[in-house]
């Protein structure tokens, strides 16, 4: 389900080049048997995408409020999270909540 919704987003909206290598980073991150703490590091460039996006002023207000506080709940969720077996569980949220938001906020950028 995690490669069909990333596939569909590739396939389905107009990404640029770098929003689109966000996403192609961040398909293999679920898939791994174990999740390390340095596995995080790829959430990096989808986090640069969605700080550009939030410091365009091209975009709405709106747009770069809720890319804004899509970051703060990834940071609290990866950061001061659960410990434990559920820190994977919260970055891989987190993930999630990441690919959404290059997906989406590239979307409406580019309308």
């Amino acid at each position: 389900a995690w490669l069909a919704l990333i596939a569909f987003m590739l396939w389905r909206y107009p990404l640029d080049d770098i929003a689109a290598g966000a996403l192609l980073v961040l398909a293999p991150l679920p898939l791994g048997p174990v999740l390390q703490p340095h596995h995080a590091a790829v959430l990096l460039l989808p986090v640069l995408v969605l700080l550009a996006i939030a410091a365009d002023e091209a975009v709405s207000r709106a747009r770069r409020i809720a890319c804004s506080a899509l970051l703060l709940l990834c940071f609290v969720l990866t950061q001061s999270g659960p410990a434990g077996t559920w820190r994977g569980a919260a970055i891989l949220l987190a993930t999630l909540m990441l690919a959404l938001g290059v997906g989406f906020c590239q979307r409406a950028k580019r309308l």
